[in-house]
Formats: C-alpha cells, sequence, structure tokens
C-alpha cells in the first residue's frame, strides 16, 4: 500500500469544495484570536514594548523583568489559542473523515475538543524530551566539525555546526512525521492514543515528511501571497503611499491605540478571519487526509488540482 502525495493538498480540497466552510471557521478564530490579542495588550502592552528594548540592547536582566511581566496575561491568552485550534482542528477531522454537511462547518465543543486538549500537552511534552535528547548529540557533533574547520567564528566554522545539526533536524522531523497522527487518530478513536501512529506511519515515513514540507511551503505561499495582497491595497488605498503598510504594522503594535487605524483593523480582520483559517485548513487537513487514506488501506481522494 502506498500513501499519495495528495493528502499534502487536502486543506485545498475541502475549501475549494465548500468555501462556505471558511465562515464559521474564519468567524470562530477573529473572535477568539482578536481577544487573546486584546488581553495581550491591556495587561501586557507595555511588557511587550520593554521586552523589545531589551532584547535589543541584549540586557538579560531586563528581558527577566519584562518576561515576569508579560507571564500572567500569557497564562490567559494561552488557553484561548489552544481551545481555538482544537476546536478548528476538530471541525476540520469531522469533514475529512465524515465527509457529510455538517452545521457550523462541522464546530463543536464537546469530549473530542477537550480529548484534543489533552493529546495536544501530551504531544508537546513528549516531543520536546526527544527535542532535548535530539539536539544535545548535534550540537556535540556540529562543534566537533566547527572545530575540525577552523572554529564557530569562521565561515567554515559555521559551515561544520550546521552539518552537525542537519541529522538532528532530520532526526526529530521524522520522529515528528511518524508521531504526527496522533492527534486525528484519537479524534477517530475517541480515545487518547499518542503511540498508535507509529504503528500506523510504518513505511510511509518519507511520503509524510515530504507531504508535510510541501503543505508548509504551500501554507507559506499563501500567507505571503494573502498579505501582499492585502499590502498593495494598503497601498492602493492611500495613494500610492509605499510606506502605508510598514506605518500599519507599526501601528497594530501599539496594541488597543493602533484599533483607531482603519486599515489596522483591517489586517486584523484579513489575518486573524481569513489567513488564520486557512492555514489551519492545511495544516490540520494533510495529517487527516493521511490517516483517512492509511486507516482505510489507502485509497485516495480526487485529484486536487
Amino acid at each position: 500500500m502506498k500513501l499519495p502525495f495528495d493528502f499534502a493538498f487536502e486543506g485545498f480540497r475541502i475549501i475549494r469544495e465548500k468555501p462556505s466552510r471558511l465562515l464559521p471557521w474564519g468567524l470562530l478564530t477573529l473572535l477568539g484570536f482578536t481577544a487573546s490579542a486584546l488581553i495581550m495588550w491591556t495587561m501586557a502592552g507595555t511588557a511587550m514594548g520593554e521586552l523589545e528594548q531589551a532584547a535589543a540592547g541584549n540586557d538579560q536582566a531586563a528581558l527577566l523583568a519584562a518576561y515576569a511581566k508579560i507571564g500572567p496575561a500569557y497564562a490567559l491568552a494561552f488557553p484561548i489559542n489552544m481551545l481555538i485550534q482544537v476546536v478548528i482542528a476538530c471541525a476540520i477531522f469531522r469533514v475529512v473523515l465524515h465527509d457529510a454537511p455538517l452545521s457550523f462547518g462541522g464546530l463543536r465543543l464537546g469530549m473530542d475538543e477537550l480529548r484534543q486538549v489533552g493529546v495536544t500537552i501530551l504531544f508537546w511534552i513528549i516531543f520536546f524530551l526527544i527535542y532535548l535528547l535530539a539536539v544535545l548529540p548535534g550540537i556535540i557533533i556540529g562543534a566537533s566539525f566547527s572545530a575540525i574547520l577552523g572554529g564557530p567564528s569562521t565561515p567554515a566554522g559555521m559551515v561544520g555546526v550546521f552539518l552537525g545539526l542537519i541529522p538532528t533536524l532530520l532526526a526529530i522531523f521524522y520522529i515528528g512525521s511518524r508521531l504526527s497522527l496522533c492527534f486525528v487518530q484519537s479524534f477517530d478513536q475517541k480515545r487518547i492514543n499518542l503511540f498508535g501512529s507509529w504503528a500506523l506511519t510504518k513505511g510511509h515515513a518519507g511520503t509524510l515528511m515530504l507531504g508535510y514540507f510541501l503543505a508548509l511551503a504551500t501554507a507559506t505561499i499563501v500567507f505571503v501571497l494573502c498579505l501582499g495582497i492585502f499590502a498593495a491595497l494598503a497601498i492602493a488605498a492611500s495613494g500610492g503611499d509605499f510606506n502605508a503598510y510598514s506605518r500599519m504594522l507599526d501601528s497594530a503594535r501599539l496594541g488597543i491605540q493602533g484599533l483607531g487605524n482603519p486599515v489596522t483593523v483591517a489586517y486584523l480582520f484579513v489575518s486573524n478571519g481569513i489567513v488564520a483559517p486557512l492555514l489551519m485548513a492545511i495544516s490540520f487537513g494533510a495529517p487527516a487526509a493521511a490517516y483517512k487514506r492509511l486507516a482505510n488501506g489507502g485509497v485516495s481522494a480526487e485529484n486536487v488540482f
């Protein structure tokens, strides 16, 4: 059984098949991500400015102080962002796996979503431990290559560090790909199953890695195109002022004060209400489609293009 590469384009397929799905997903991401942004702006707006200054001046004490001020706001915003992510993920899983008409784009809030919160937390704890175990040998190997080639301060030495880290990065990507179906598998089986993905993806790691890389590349293109189109419209609306977009970004960094700028409000609407659900459809659609193919014997979906 061979996993077809078209799983990487599942996000495009489900949006192309029914564009109206973006409406409830976009409304949820717009409300949720804007709410978390308002929390960060109101509770930690000053601290974020201090953080930028401390980072620019490499002031470690000031960095720690700024992080301490940002912590409470992040503690409130993070659960909101995670809840939005798992609700959208489960909606995408329903669309991909069940392929049936769903009200409100498949959005629900129940045990499936709560289970995904648990899966997400456990996955990232395990993956962080794997990352630490993989990075340490990579650093040692990279440092050895760097010393042989002249030290990290030389161009050749920097190449040595990079060469030493390549196997580490590939190993992390490999393990992440093998475990990546745990989210949709746990959703489908209605129980937390962190390691069932390892057996399911046996023999398909290369295809998964290339497919995920392709999905990441297309998501990046979508992101750049969407923001590029918005930037062009902002410049056109300002009478051809090419600094309009950069001023808008500066205004967005001001937080609530920047909401007086209509272009900033439009930017938040586009990025949170349109771009975010598109990227999430691509990100969660790919592993959902891969799981569906592998769990069902590798039956391929229709060609996207």
